[in-house]
């Protein structure tokens, strides 16, 4: 997603749209929105279903995701950990505390009364934020950094000048 598409998508909920959503029961408290938006794949999922005008089929929601995640053209064992974790955790998940409207049995997923206040929030916090933290993640599935590694190891010991000494010059 690039800054321009950020600023689309983050601008789109505006606090006067959001108010206008009708929301049924209890809100979602701060500390539920934050637990719900932990998750990159179930950010994925609410950026897709307000981009996809609110409705969509479960599969084109796994092949969105995977390709988020991973890049282009997923391979197989991607795309099938998404589906996975999709369809047992994340849309079950949403589908609890009423973001999403989840029917596993027809494959879709729809807003549920409570999506604007995590789109709202997601959108408040932007995609910079979020970017950064998939490149510190993607960072530490690579393994440590030679920076890293020096940074382990401590401070490097201090060059000894060859003509010098502590006393030298002071006489």
């Amino acid at each position: 997603m690039t800054d321009a598409d950020t600023s689309q998508w983050s601008h789109r909920w505006s606090r006067a749209r959001f108010d206008a959503l009708p929301e049924t029961g209890e809100p979602l408290s701060k500390t539920r929105v934050f637990e719900l938006l932990a998750s990159v794949r179930r950010r994925y999922v609410v950026e897709h279903l307000d981009a996809a005008d609110r409705t969509v089929e479960v599969r084109p929601l796994i092949d969105a995701v995977a390709e988020r995640e991973f890049g282009p053209d997923p391979a197989y064992d991607e795309r099938k950990r998404v589906y996975v974790s999709l369809r047992q955790t994340h849309l079950p998940r949403l589908a609890e505390a009423r973001v999403v409207e989840y029917d596993a049995d027809r494959g879709r997923v729809a807003v549920g009364d409570r999506f604007g206040a995590l789109a709202f929030a997601l959108g408040a916090l932007g995609a910079r934020p979020l970017a950064d933290e998939e490149a510190a993640s993607a960072a530490a599935e690579q393994g440590p950094t030679a920076d890293a590694n020096r940074r382990a190891s401590g401070p490097p010991e201090p060059a000894a000048d060859a003509g010098s000494t502590p006393d030298a010059g002071e006489d």
